[in-house]
């Protein structure tokens, strides 16, 4: 289990910059990693977390964007002198631009959630977004799909959906060069409570209709955008065979972009052998 290093909240002076951030370094970001996108995604963990946690205990730290997070680690952490080096020869939007399209190459992982009566799935909104979307998060260094997905729908909405989960058929589709793997979980009580465990990822969580989301694409909705027909005739697909009936699929006037959802499996036997001996304990993400 990860360790955690918290100041109490009831210390006569808050910690330092430099104190909190060699915390951070010292939990978050191993010495040996693949590359230096690999040690910026492992310290955007831990500006999260900086966000989450510190800055909720401790006001006064200074609210830091994320190129500035970097920059104050280099200049306070002795250890982290390939860091300053990097600062030191690359722009920040350089820098940035290299670590976002490395981001969007990392497969994620998620759930569809669906109800007892499975007429309803569990949709979340992001903060400064309208847009509805299921929950899910990127994959870490050797981490098993499964445990990925538990793992960021946890976090996400605090539910540990594992009991609940369907391995196979999962829906996967290509967002630009990132691949997104949901699996389904059903039979969820409608009244079971969802809270995040981040504060500043998810603005809200709702059991929507899919009949109602079905509603919303054919009008138009661009808080909809995320649904498309391939996605909602997967959903339709998934409850017929749970009931044992044939599907009644949704047929548009205008075509699906198919790149945008794969129709073949995204090698899940594949993945569920490589990565049988997985970290079992402080996964890296990939």
């Amino acid at each position: 289990m990860k360790r955690i290093f918290e100041f109490s909240s009831n210390a006569v002076s808050p910690p330092t910059l430099s104190k909190v951030l060699q915390l951070l370094i010292l939990e978050f970001v191993p010495d040996k990693l693949p590359s230096f996108n690999d040690k910026l995604l492992m310290i955007e963990e831990a500006w999260w977390y900086y966000i989450d946690v510190y800055r909720l205990l401790y006001p006064e730290l200074p609210r830091l964007e994320f190129i500035d997070f970097v920059k104050q680690i280099a200049f306070c952490v002795p250890t982290q002198s390939l860091l300053q080096n990097e600062l030191n020869t690359t722009s920040p939007d350089i820098l940035l631009s290299d670590f976002n399209n490395f981001k969007s190459t990392i497969p994620c992982y998620g759930a569809i959630l669906m109800d007892e009566d499975l007429q309803h799935v569990l949709a979340v909104q992001a903060f400064r977004t309208t847009r509805w979307g299921f929950p899910k998060g990127k994959m870490k260094i050797k981490e098993d799909p499964v445990v990925c997905a538990v793992r960021e729908v946890e976090e996400e909405i605090g539910f540990n959906v594992l009991p609940f989960l369907v391995k196979e058929n999962p829906i996967e589709i290509i967002m630009g060069k990132k691949k997104v793997t949901y699996f389904f979980c059903h039979h969820i009580p409608l009244t079971t409570p969802f809270h995040p465990k981040t504060r500043m990822e998810i603005h809200k969580i709702a059991w929507l209709d899919i009949d109602d989301i079905t509603r919303e694409v054919i009008a138009k909705n661009p808080d909809f955008n995320f649904f498309n027909q391939l996605m909602i005739n997967a959903m339709l697909t998934f409850v017929a065979h749970q009931k044992g009936i044939e599907p009644k699929l949704l047929v548009l006037d205008t075509p699906c972009n198919s790149s945008y959802f794969s129709e073949n499996s995204f090698g899940m036997e594949y993945f569920s052998k490589l990565y049988t001996n997985a970290f079992k304990t402080g996964s890296l993400h990939r």
